[in-house]
């Protein structure tokens, strides 16, 4: 059973009532974050919200202090174990058609469902026929519209893949379905910029922190697919699975080392290491 809060209030179940001129429900006008909690810590809380400030400003959507709310109700009563918290925040209601609300009153709710550390594994990509769109703002921000996301993996997942790769519109690597992308070339870890159509993903950042105690330099580049061909290791992270490392793509089998372990490694002891 989840665990949601919505309005200040927090209790179980699965569902609660939002208007029905809501505009991410009608036009997935929203952003959302998903979080790890952990002995009721959330691992790197404060870049989350951030990041959800920042989007908030840059779409011109309201934010008050409920999303702080929220994640403080939740996290109190998260006691010991592991989680999956998603925050999410709407532009609220507004009247028919797709122009702003001039006074949006935004809704926020949240869910918090049981989750495992170990939850990651070994992926097969497939490169997905969906381009990703580096020009527009959704490349860059977390918002509702996820639907190219999700034909793109179910595409993959008939396949028999675990996975959607997705290029930009260049033929540039651009993200999974969920993640963001590494490839080490030599002795340098290497992703895509977010020109290319990338979020921000907070777990990528934390590789970026992390891989120089390895020794290695990290670099933002715009790849392409042959590039994975050849790199040493490949892997996907994002803030639930962590790091997972990239075992074949298009049937092709990629080279394997324990870069992916390691750093994956090094997150779970950060993880377990925060302070309540």
């Amino acid at each position: 059973m989840a665990m949601l809060w919505h309005e200040g209030r927090r209790f179980e179940g699965d569902s609660f009532t939002l208007p029905f001129n809501d505009r991410g429900l009608l036009l997935g006008d929203g952003l959302f974050e998903t979080m790890l909690v952990h002995d009721a810590n959330i691992w790197r809380k404060a870049e989350h919200l951030q990041r959800l400030k920042d989007s908030a400003l840059a779409l011109n959507m309201p934010l008050d202090d409920r999303p702080e709310q929220a994640l403080a109700d939740l996290a109190r009563v998260a006691g010991v174990g592991c989680w999956a918290l998603r925050l999410t925040v709407t532009r609220g209601p507004g009247e028919r058609g797709l122009r702003m609300p001039a006074a949006p009153r935004p809704e926020v709710f949240a869910s918090m469902v049981p989750w495992r550390l170990d939850a990651g594994g070994p992926l097969r990509l497939v490169v997905s026929d969906i381009r990703r769109n580096q020009t527009s703002p959704q490349s860059r921000h977390k918002t509702l519209g996820y639907l190219d996301n999700i034909l793109a993996l179910e595409a993959a997942l008939k396949q028999g893949s675990d996975d959607a790769l997705l290029l930009n519109s260049q033929g540039r690597l651009a993200c999974t379905s969920a993640g963001n992308i590494f490839a080490l070339a030599n002795d340098a870890l290497l992703t895509p910029p977010l020109s290319d159509g990338v979020l921000p993903g907070i777990t990528r950042r934390a590789i970026m922190e992390t891989a120089p105690a390895l020794g290695l330099a990290v670099r933002e580049q715009s790849l392409v697919v042959t590039a994975l061909h050849k790199a040493r290791s490949v892997f996907v992270v994002n803030s639930l699975r962590l790091v997972q490392p990239v075992l074949s793509l298009d049937g092709q089998m990629l080279r394997q080392n324990d870069l992916a372990a390691k750093l994956n490694d090094r997150l779970l002891a950060e993880i377990q290491s925060s302070p309540r």
